[in-house]
């Protein structure tokens, strides 16, 4: 299933090419990993709820990386760079801990809004389970929360096998 769902998002997404990292992001992407970090609770579908913009540099991406090795996490990545600027447009991530290494959990996932409709998001999230089936064989499962309103996400999720469990919901309260 995941080799059809690859080639069709191949075919969609000529001019990119796949980056990944396990724990540490490439340097030269670096950047670009964190300007998308820093963008996800602004651009992906949240319903009603107001979030505000985090600021994202290299150097907070890199205490974050830290921080999940310190946390005895492995950091999965893929990314996508854009060919004709050389700028990481996409990205998501898996954590998974060291000491229960059969299940992650889905970090953020994000295409940058400009680099849209070219199957990014559905290219790297099978390009990171790839990478996790050949860094960790023993991984069993993947957990992940989607907000309903993200329905591009959804689908992708749904395309590659995931699917719901549970349903919760967030609740926002000005003061």
């Amino acid at each position: 299933m995941l080799n059809g769902l690859e080639g069709q998002a191949r075919a969609h997404s000529t001019g990119y090419e796949v980056v990944q990292w396990i724990d540490h992001a490439p340097d030269d992407v670096v950047e670009d990993a964190a300007r998308l970090a820093g963008r996800l609770v602004t651009d992906a579908p949240m319903g009603e709820l107001s979030l505000e913009a985090e600021h994202w540099d290299a150097v907070r991406m890199r205490e974050s990386e830290r921080e999940s090795i310190d946390r005895g996490r492995i950091r999965a990545a893929t990314g996508a760079r854009h060919i004709g600027s050389g700028r990481l447009v996409a990205s998501t991530e898996i954590g998974v801990p060291r000491s229960q290494p059969q299940i992650g959990y889905q970090w953020d996932t994000l295409v940058d809004p400009v680099h849209r409709g070219h199957r990014l998001g559905l290219l790297i999230k099978i390009a990171n389970l790839r990478l996790l089936e050949h860094e960790l064989a023993g991984m069993e499962a993947v957990e992940t929360w989607t907000a309903t309103e993200n329905t591009h996400m959804v689908a992708i999720n749904e395309a590659i096998g995931l699917r719901p469990v549970e349903r919760f919901g967030a609740c926002e309260v000005k003061i």
